[in-house]
Parts: C-alpha cells; sequence; structure tokens
C-alpha cells in the first residue's frame, strides 16, 4: 500500500500522489477551458469550470501532510528540532527549496514570452513582489503578476509561519473537540460566501468585478476574497484537524496494532471500518455529481467553491485515499509515483505550455 518508500518510511501515504495528479489535472483544465481552448458540442466543459476548486484543496492536503509526519515523527516535541528556536528557520528553508526553483523558472520563462510577444511586463514593484512570494498580501499587485496562478505558494508563507503554534493547539485535542472544529471549519465559508451576502442583500457582490481591476471596493474585496492568505486559513487547519482525526480514530476505534504500521489491526470496530472503505468513494462521487449537474450548483459558486464550501467532499476524498482498504486509495497506489511527483511542476508551467502549444483549443477531446 505505501509502495516503494515504505522502507525508508512506513508511514509514507503513496495513493496521496495519484491524488495531487488528479486535482492538479483539473486545475490546468479548467484554466484551459476559462480560456476557451477546450469545447464539445454544447460549448464549454461543465465540468471544467470547478478546476479551481482543487486550489484550496492543496492547502487542505499540504496541512494534512505536515500534520501527519508531526505525528509521526520518531522524536517526541520536547527533543525536536522542529520545536527549537532556530527550528521555524530551517522548516522554512527547507519548503521554500521545494517550492522556489520551479516557481523562479516559470516567472522567468513568462517573462521571456512576453518579451518575444511584444507584450508589456508589469510593474516593477510587482515583480519585486512577487519574487519575495508576497503577491498575495498586497491586493494592488495579486492580479497584476507574472503567473498570476502562483499565488496559492505565497498564502503557504503564512501557513508555514503558523504551523508550529496551531499543531501545538491541535495535538492534544481529543476525538470530540477535533470533530467540533472540523464542522466549524466547514461553516466558514457558508457564512462568508452564502449566509453574509445574502444578509446583506447581494449574494453575487463579485461578478462586476474584472480581472487586473483595482479601482473600486468591490475590485478589492473580490481579490481579497479570492486571494488573501486569511480567507483560507481555515482549509489548512481543516487538513491539520483531518490527519489528527485519522490518529484518533486508531486509538479510539481500534484493537492493537499487530505491527508498526498506523492502520495495522486484528479487530475493527464498524467506525473504522467504514472510513477505510467509504469516505473517498463518497468524496468523489458527490464532487463528480456537482462538477457535472448545474443542477446543483452551489450558490455563488465562483466564490463560494473557492472558499471550499465542498470541504466536506474534499475531506472525505483526502481522508479516504490515506486508508489501506479504500477501494480508490489502492487504485491511487497503483498509479506511476512519477506522476505525482510531476503535478506541481504542471500546475506551476500550465500557462507557459499553453502559450507555447500550437493550437489553441481541443474540440470534442482532439486537437484541432
Amino acid at each position: 500500500f505505501f509502495q516503494k518508500k515504505t522502507m525508508k518510511n512506513p508511514y509514507y501515504i503513496g495513493s496521496l500522489g495519484f491524488a495531487r495528479f488528479l486535482a492538479s489535472t483539473h486545475i490546468v483544465l479548467g484554466h484551459l477551458n476559462a480560456k476557451g481552448g477546450v469545447l464539445d458540442e454544447n460549448g464549454d466543459v461543465w465540468m471544467f469550470r470547478f478546476g479551481f476548486t482543487w486550489v484550496p484543496w492543496f492547502f487542505m492536503l499540504s496541512g494534512f501532510v505536515l500534520t501527519h509526519a508531526r505525528i509521526y515523527s520518531a522524536k517526541p516535541v520536547e527533543e525536536d528540532p522542529f520545536f527549537q528556536s532556530y527550528g521555524h528557520f530551517s522548516f522554512m528553508h527547507r519548503r521554500l527549496t521545494q517550492i522556489y526553483p520551479v516557481y523562479a523558472v516559470g516567472v522567468i520563462l513568462s517573462a521571456v514570452l512576453k518579451m518575444v510577444q511584444s507584450k508589456e511586463l508589469p510593474q516593477t514593484w510587482v515583480l519585486c513582489v512577487q519574487s519575495w512570494l508576497l503577491q498575495s498580501f498586497i491586493l494592488t499587485a495579486t492580479e497584476k503578476a507574472l503567473q498570476v496562478h502562483c499565488w496559492f505558494l505565497s498564502c503557504m508563507l503564512l501557513y508555514w509561519l503558523l504551523f508550529k503554534r496551531t499543531y501545538l493547539f491541535i495535538k492534544d485535542l481529543r476525538l470530540r473537540a477535533v470533530v467540533a472544529l472540523l464542522f466549524l471549519m466547514c461553516c466558514i465559508p457558508w457564512f462568508a460566501s452564502v449566509i453574509l451576502p445574502e444578509a446583506l442583500g447581494d449574494l453575487e457582490w463579485y461578478k462586476d468585478h474584472q480581472f487586473g481591476h483595482t479601482a473600486t471596493k468591490e475590485d478589492i474585496w473580490t481579490i481579497f476574497v479570492k486571494f488573501h492568505p486569511v480567507c483560507y486559513l481555515h482549509v489548512f487547519v481543516f487538513g491539520m484537524l483531518l490527519s489528527k482525526l485519522r490518529k484518533e480514530l486508531l486509538a479510539e476505534y481500534c484493537a492493537q496494532p499487530s505491527s508498526t504500521l498506523p492502520y495495522a489491526v486484528d479487530k475493527e470496530h464498524w467506525v473504522w471500518r467504514l472510513a477505510q472503505r467509504c469516505c473517498a468513494p463518497v468524496g468523489y462521487l458527490g464532487l463528480f455529481i456537482i462538477f457535472n449537474f448545474p443542477q446543483v450548483k452551489p450558490p455563488a459558486f465562483k466564490i463560494s467553491t473557492r472558499l471550499s464550501i465542498l470541504m466536506p467532499l474534499q475531506g472525505l476524498a483526502l481522508f479516504g485515499v490515506t486508508m489501506k482498504h479504500d477501494p480508490i486509495a489502492k487504485v491511487f497506489c497503483a498509479m506511476p509515483e512519477v506522476l505525482g511527483y510531476a503535478s506541481y511542476e504542471q500546475y506551476v508551467l500550465q500557462f507557459i505550455a499553453f502559450e507555447l502549444w500550437p493550437s489553441e483549443t481541443l474540440v470534442g477531446w482532439e486537437v484541432a
């Protein structure tokens, strides 16, 4: 189940690689669809309109994976270098060395393409802001930067900075407290994107915003909600809580493990048996229905789904693919690991590929 890395780390979850690849691919197809590049006989493809909903899912995934690594760390908290005074610097350095090189290559290639095509580059101050990955914090720069879709990397800076204190709070929570906080996190997008706007009298208050414009307060608020890290912190925390839930379910409902692996049990409680086998199918099925049937689209879906109103279903999908007996997890584990490794590069370099691709549209899934 844990594939090749089991020998190095028994807690490595190999199925997450292909889950990342699927999410990244849906995002890429969503952006291509928005550009008018994916067409069927009726026009654009409805399912691809929801590609952007997977971007916050990567915040959830990051929170889950980082918490999972800490939970099963070989060193106790008091001995772990991460929790020492110098640990944050080392932690941030490791994260940035993983993401920044590909991001930098993407920005440079994007700039070169604009110059070759005689297109105007962003202002110097915008380029400086994004070189420090601060574009999502400065709203007048966010939609004017090169590689705008890499805004999520800017958000990760805040989440990594807050991870240590958040983990210290979460690590001692019991099952009921974890479930209550998960429910609270799921309520936030409903309140922010549906209940509050409805109470103020305009559910789709963002509809007049044009990309790149910052002239009105509606423009600024729309950019804030779409891109600012504060608006997605609940999704990152949800991922952390999901990892803690997995650990608590093991402790609450499982018999004594028969090996060192966290999922290996001799007898399973029915709650754990359902969790191991049903979460991913239910999550992905629910998402498939919403993505393919306009009749069930969420209210104000361009903002509500961005703020993760679909978080319960995406959380089920993520939780399920970490389970040994989940049928979707088994399929994902059988996929080549290289797909998971390539998902980040696929996401970062997608618009450069769009510019270089000789055809502008895919009609009926055939290159036109």
